[in-house]
């Protein structure tokens, strides 16, 4: 981004596909913004789910098996689409698996950073989302999903491209 802003980029939309990227886009999107410049991050798994309800998903669930599906469907590992989440106490009962990458404690939950595959077996993390089993995925709804993404994010970048761009600090 910072290339591209030397050679005259101002406004820059990432579509985001990966919830570890979010910390440093939101860094980027800072540093350009000192600059004189805006950044948009669309995290597209939250965005599908915001457009229409049934799409809502998890991590590794049927939203996104769908998306992977309507591209290509051989990319999706059928044995892994099974219903119920199986998560286990990878650190131990004494720190049992409370969400993402937490841990419960004596009453209270911390972060413990480590690999999705360290504390469930299939990847999918539904966390209460009903209707997110991974076997219900479609290509069909894949790809009707995929295009409502896609028709929000050029809406979107005629929008931005109007907003206003903020006064670059002095070096």
């Amino acid at each position: 981004c910072l290339q591209l802003q030397g050679h005259g980029f101002r406004r820059f939309i990432i579509l985001n596909g990966h919830g570890g990227n979010c910390k440093s886009i939101e860094c980027t999107g800072m540093k350009l913004y000192e600059k004189g410049c805006l950044l948009c991050r669309v995290d597209w798994w939250i965005l599908a789910g915001q457009l229409n309800e049934a799409w809502r998903g998890g991590h590794g669930g049927a939203e996104e098996a769908r998306g992977v599906m309507a591209w290509d469907e051989d990319l999706i590992k059928k044995e892994h689409l099974y219903t119920g989440e199986s998560t286990q106490n990878d650190l131990g009962d004494e720190l049992p698996y409370a969400s993402w990458t937490a841990v419960s404690f004596d009453g209270g939950t911390v972060t413990v950073p480590r690999p999705v595959r360290s504390f469930t077996d299939n990847g999918w993390l539904a966390h209460g989302i009903e209707n997110d089993e991974p076997f219900k995925a479609t290509p069909e709804e894949g790809r009707k999903m995929l295009t409502r993404v896609a028709k929000y994010v050029a809406d979107l970048c005629g929008v931005f491209g109007k907003a206003p761009l903020p006064a670059a600090e002095k070096e």
